[in-house]
């Protein structure tokens, strides 16, 4: 699913100033892929349009709540939904969505998961429905007399009829207004928790905040869980970082020491060198190929003193580091 850019109404002989003052509308394209009940794959072709320009998180709520009553309606037997979409945080990928998506089981009677693609990389099937719906709504447009030109509810009912294999479905701004005030209470505890754009998979645990992120849909075990509703306290702050500093940090659910290279302030995460093997062990190394990844502030437990080498091939940190990281991760 994803946005496909506003789609701006189209006059003939328009005047030069309605150009730059034209209205326009919302559309979201939705490719469905599922199987029936005697297993055979389908593939649903979904189109909504709004005249609600937000694309916001109550957009979004309100989209799937028209997809989620389409499936159900007409495949009762479909039980999960897994949402594939770009990474745009002022749509998708937000504390607030994460939130959503812990109550989505409870709201919608469906378990769900979302993965995140990157921002931008290539063209979907979505942009060929998106650009498959303005294509003729612009054409019909300019063949329609100056008195019966295209609107939004008439791009609907437009679509509806001359359109075929794709489901059209309409939302308005009304119910897009009604649901933000509905979901105000809901997200207004809601805490950001930094680190996100470094995973690309989420799954809810339950409906009181609780989410497994993960960088990857196949990874067994997530990188990280943690609470939306819950404060985060963290055990290193970030002014205290700084290029060339060692540090204990959680990665894959262990814990490793690791050098400072670059501070981040604006992401909220650090880029760090890590030494190998991961802790608990006797003495580490710099592994011929460079382990470098970001890592979020949360996930930088301890800084902690430079290692000793002798034969500067191997390095060992005091036994107080050890203690100190080594507590800290049991800790969290």
């Amino acid at each position: 699913m994803d946005f496909s850019e506003n789609y701006a109404f189209t006059i003939q002989d328009e005047a030069q100033g309605y150009h730059w003052n034209s209205n326009s509308c919302t559309i979201h394209p939705v490719m469905i892929h599922c199987k029936d009940t005697s297993n055979v794959k389908l593939i649903i072709p979904l189109c909504i349009i709004s005249d609600d320009l937000k694309h916001d998180v109550s957009m979004v709520y309100e989209i799937q709540k028209n997809v989620t009553a389409f499936l159900k309606e007409n495949y009762p037997h479909i039980t999960n939904i897994h949402y594939f979409s770009d990474g745009c945080a002022g749509q998708y990928k937000n504390k607030y969505n994460f939130m959503n998506l812990c109550l989505h089981e409870k709201d919608f009677k469906l378990k769900a998961q979302w993965s995140f693609f990157a921002t931008s990389h290539g063209k979907t099937e979505c942009d060929g429905i998106g650009g498959t719906v303005k294509r003729l709504a612009r054409k019909q447009s300019l063949q329609q007399h100056l008195d019966r030109q295209i609107t939004t509810n008439e791009l609907f009912e437009f679509c509806k009829i001359n359109i075929a294999n794709i489901t059209f479905q309409h939302i308005s701004k009304e119910a897009v207004d009604s649901t933000s005030l509905t979901l105000e209470s809901r997200l207004k505890d809601t805490q950001t928790r930094p680190g996100t754009r470094l995973f690309h998979n989420f799954q809810p645990i339950d409906d009181l905040g609780m989410i497994e992120a993960r960088r990857i849909s196949r990874d067994e075990t997530p990188a990280l869980t943690f609470n939306l509703l819950k404060h985060q306290t963290l055990l290193v702050k970030m002014k205290d970082l700084y290029p060339g500093c060692f540090v204990g940090c959680i990665y894959d659910n262990l814990w490793y020491f690791g050098m400072v290279s670059e501070v981040n302030a604006e992401e909220e995460d650090v880029t760090v060198k890590f030494l190998h093997p991961n802790g608990p062990s006797l003495s580490f190394f710099w592994p011929n190929r460079e382990d470098v990844c970001a890592v979020p502030i949360p996930h930088i437990i301890a800084i902690v003193k430079p290692p000793k080498t002798m034969t500067g091939r191997t390095y060992q940190f005091s036994q107080e580091c050890m203690l100190l990281v080594k507590s800290s991760f049991e800790s969290i």
